[in-house]
């Protein structure tokens, strides 16, 4: 039955079976990408589709120990289909939706790394920094264990973009005291761009782009609710959620809530970190509708935590042993910061023949306070405002051509607040406008992947009601990619180009920094940072064993680094921004998967990661992370028992010396840790874990800590539990 033009009524059947042995594949998973629906086979690999879906849609197929297949139906496809999955014993395929590309990561000539929460948390940690700081190439810059944000290859706070599902997020991610701004809440997958990326996500992208990616809503026609509770002996802390998921052919909805609640953490020597307490409050909206030929989906995040600074000092002569303590603590304290976060997100898909019209509006507010010495008085206060559009149209002229094009920008506001004792940057407008295209297409055994994007940046600031700066930076950028895939060898090489327009913190800091612990100096006179990177990946995979080298190399110019002063101003060390004309960042990433033959129940995993960062005059740039070696040893086990313990994972982490730093920055020694947890399961509706990280206790501070000046070590040994429960998966009357 046709709907329109474009969309009909999709009513057939299928199967999915084994390639080699005909026979049925229970419970594989159908994804409908396009429209967030999700459908799982019957015990015989049987499925049923009856809902509104676009006249050419995509299905990815996948099921456990199989390769994933991806397929684009159309209304004059048969009533009833056979679908053959490839058994795998290493699962090297994964779901790409970042950048609105639905695909086969294997299959993308982008060099995108795609990662489920899931796996990452077998490791659980209070950090979602710590966790996407396991995937190779990406780093953390923290403060404590409340504070943490993303470095890519050497380059983070304003250099590194994070989106989530397709809207960026805004939170004075300048200042490398202020985090993340979010929790691993409802999120099931996070996708790493490493290198420039402005063709499709304009200024800033200049190290890269974390893409987080929400759960997807529950099967069709099903309601889930989940509980679950963890707690860390290291900081006494607990995190305790609630989730319900409910689903039907053309409307569903996910909805979550979480509370956290960490003391100050407990240091290797048995003293506690001051001030590194932190607590907070998630809550996570998601509304999807479908109406064959538009798909809507609105979606809201709400994120409220106060975090202690531990360190702060205005002391010329810093003594460590001041900031470790004898007794642990939760309550309120000085000196900290709170943040508020609401983001809001409404998604838009059109479709038509042969093309799809995709409309994304978003608006990020981030309310953001720092106490010094009163808890009534904020020593700083900023309330930033952000909307942002994007809207894409893509078109596949034929079967071997596509094309995409697109508009994008952001109207930014930061305002300082009356009720706070002093400013560290004016106010300010930001307004961004971007147009780009983008075309990929295949020439015999190799495909081909071309852009290119011109974007504008206006910046406005202001003290009061006068003017203070004014400025507009444009660019031009482009990037092309080529790739070759085989059964056992895949080759990717991709150019491109990135601009990142100064910040108003760079250009009109003058003050104080209390979360930065520094007197900070703008400068009027900066330009726009430029990158070139070549990224070429390599990988071989036969049936047992994967392998992966990826090189780079990136070319800045006019770098811009805050450089020490070597003075005291108001009692903190001065700082000031200046641009360093060339410098090179370069390095690699390898990876290694091996699952024997003989143990199938055995996965070893190692990766290693380095990143050199130098001017054109040899000198060391400063903040670049130390060369990384992770293994990690998982034992899964399959048994029929009511309870059973699912896996084992056993992790390894070896960081290197930094000995190549900057003027004036310190040195940093190699360090090792062991991290072990067990997962265990009751029948499908519970779930316990168990584990230790860092289970020798090893006093160890990592390069890219900013307590490395106070001397504090990260946290000590710390014994988490976790306790989940899965309290209803209800089938629904059609």
């Amino acid at each position: 039955m046709v709907i329109s033009k474009w969309a009909f009524l999709a009513e057939f059947a299928g199967v999915v079976k084994d390639k080699n042995s005909k026979e049925p594949i229970p419970y594989a998973s159908i994804s409908i990408v396009d429209l967030n629906v999700l459908i799982e086979c019957d015990s015989a690999g049987v499925f049923r589709l009856n809902i509104n879906v676009p006249s050419r849609f995509s299905l990815i197929v996948s099921a456990v120990g199989y390769e994933s297949v991806q397929l684009v139906l159309e209304e004059n496809n048969p009533a009833s289909l056979e679908i053959f999955l490839e058994e795998s014993h290493l699962e090297f395929e994964e779901i790409i939706v970042s950048g609105f590309r639905n695909s086969l990561s294997a299959k993308t000539i982008a060099n995108i790394e795609s990662r489920s929460l899931e796996d990452l948390k077998l490791l659980t940690s209070n950090s979602l920094g710590d966790l996407i700081a396991n995937i190779p190439g990406v780093y953390q810059n923290s403060t404590g264990a409340g504070i943490s944000k993303p470095v890519i290859r050497g380059l983070g706070l304003n250099r590194v973009i994070t989106y989530m599902n397709g809207l960026r997020i805004e939170n004075q991610q300048w200042g490398a005291d202020h985090g993340l701004g979010l929790t691993d809440l409802g999120i099931g997958r996070v996708e790493i761009i490493k290198g420039p990326a402005s063709l499709l996500y304009g200024s800033d992208a200049l190290g890269g782009v974390i893409y987080f990616v929400d759960e997807a809503y529950t099967k069709v026609n099903t309601i889930a609710a989940e509980l679950g509770s963890r707690f860390e002996s290291v900081s006494m802390g607990t995190k305790s959620y609630a989730s319900i998921k409910w689903s039907n052919a053309n409307i569903r909805f996910n909805l979550y809530a979480n509370h956290i609640n960490h003391a100050d953490y407990k240091l290797p020597s048995g003293l506690f970190g001051a001030e590194s307490r932190f607590k907070g409050k998630n809550a996570k909206l998601s509304l999807g509708i479908n109406k064959g030929k538009w798909v809507t989906n609105l979606r809201y995040n709400f994120l409220q935590n106060r975090l202690g600074i531990p360190g702060h000092t205005h002391d010329e002569t810093i003594i460590p042993a001041e900031f470790q303590i004898t007794t642990q603590g939760r309550e309120n304290n000085l000196p900290a910061q709170e943040n508020q976060n609401h983001y809001l997100l409404w998604e838009n898909k059109f479709y038509f023949d042969y093309g799809k019209l995709e409309i994304l509006l978003g608006h990020t507010r981030n309310l953001l306070t720092e106490f010094e010495e009163k808890f009534t008085k904020p020593a700083l206060q900023m309330n930033l405002n952000s909307t942002t559009y994007n809207i894409r149209f893509n078109r596949s002229s034929d079967k071997k051509w596509k094309w995409t094009i697109g508009a994008q920008g952001m109207a930014q506001s930061n305002r300082n607040s009356e009720k706070a004792e002093e400013s560290l940057i004016p106010n300010a407008n930001v307004f961004d406008n971007g147009i780009y295209g983008l075309i990929n297409g295949q020439f015999g055994t190799w495909k081909i992947e071309s852009g290119l994007r011109w974007d504008s940046r206006i910046l406005a600031a202001f003290d009061s009601s006068e003017s203070v700066f004014s400025n507009t930076y444009q660019s031009i950028n482009y990037s092309f990619g080529v790739a070759k895939f085989g059964k056992k060898f895949t080759f990717k090489t991709n150019l491109s180009t990135g601009f990142r327009a100064p910040h108003s913190s760079e250009l009109l800091s003058d003050g104080i920094h209390h979360g930065a612990l520094r007197y900070e100096i703008g400068n009027e006179n900066l330009v726009s940072e430029k990158a070139n990177q070549l990224d070429t990946y390599l990988e071989y995979k036969a049936e047992h064993i994967n392998f992966v080298l990826n090189p780079f190399v990136n070319f800045l110019q006019d770098y811009i680094a805050v450089e020490a002063m070597d003075t005291l101003i108001e009692g903190l060390p001065g700082f000031k921004y200046n641009q360093v004309d060339r410098v090179i960042m370069s390095g690699v990433d390898v990876g290694f998967h091996y699952h024997p033959h003989f143990a199938h129940f055995i996965h070893l995993e190692s990766s290693f990661s380095i990143v050199f960062g130098e001017a054109l005059d040899g000198q060391p740039l400063g903040l670049i992370p130390q060369p990384r070696a992770n293994s990690s040893l998982k034992f899964e086990f399959n048994s029929e028992n009511s309870f059973r313990l699912e896996n084992v994972i056993v992790q390894h982490q070896y960081l290197l010396a930094q000995d190549r730093v900057a003027s004036l920055e310190s040195r940093s020694s190699a360090y090792q840790l062991f991290n072990i947890a067990a997962n265990f399961n009751y029948k499908s509706r519970i779930n316990f874990s168990c584990g230790i990280r860092n289970l020798l206790n090893e006093q160890y501070i990592d390069h890219l800590s900013r307590l490395k000046n106070i001397g504090m070590y990260h946290p000590g040994r710390n014994l988490f539990v976790q306790l989940k429960f899965n309290l209803t998966t209800k089938q629904l009357n059609n």
